[in-house]
């Protein structure tokens, strides 16, 4: 399976192969408060354009996510995202401590959604489990 690259930044990337019906949406560095929430409205394009209601988020190589824009993601970004029928997310886990308290706190946040969320170590995993919902 080829990977597309749909939009690419500094900070993040998102990808989509055309036999799946998820994105994976791969963050870098120390995404600036602008740079997040634009390429998070890029997946909601994209998840419009391509009736996209999966994502595979990559976390292993981001240092950080702003507590406004953790906040921004469950108030402003999620509920859009639930609109168009998002129902599954597939997280991949950094091994920084401050990465995935941010991580636990966006997806402690929506318990109470219908999103189903599961974390994971590797990618393989992490894409079998989205192929088999």
């Amino acid at each position: 399976m080829e990977t597309q690259v749909l939009f690419k930044i500094t900070c993040c990337k998102i990808e989509y192969i055309p036999e799946s019906d998820y994105l994976i949406i791969r963050w870098y560095g120390f995404p600036k408060s602008n740079e997040f929430r634009q390429a998070c409205d890029m997946a909601l394009n994209y998840m419009i354009e391509l009736n996209i209601k999966k994502l595979l988020t990559d976390n292993r190589e981001v240092k950080v996510f702003g507590v406004s824009d953790q906040k921004w993601l469950n108030e402003e970004w999620f509920p859009k995202a639930l609109a168009l029928g998002y129902y599954a997310s597939a997280t991949l886990i950094s091994n920084d401590v401050f990465v995935k308290s941010a991580i636990s706190k966006i997806i402690s946040t929506r318990k109470d959604s219908k999103v189903r969320n599961k974390s994971f170590n590797n990618e393989i995993d992490a894409l079998n489990w989205l192929n088999s919902i």
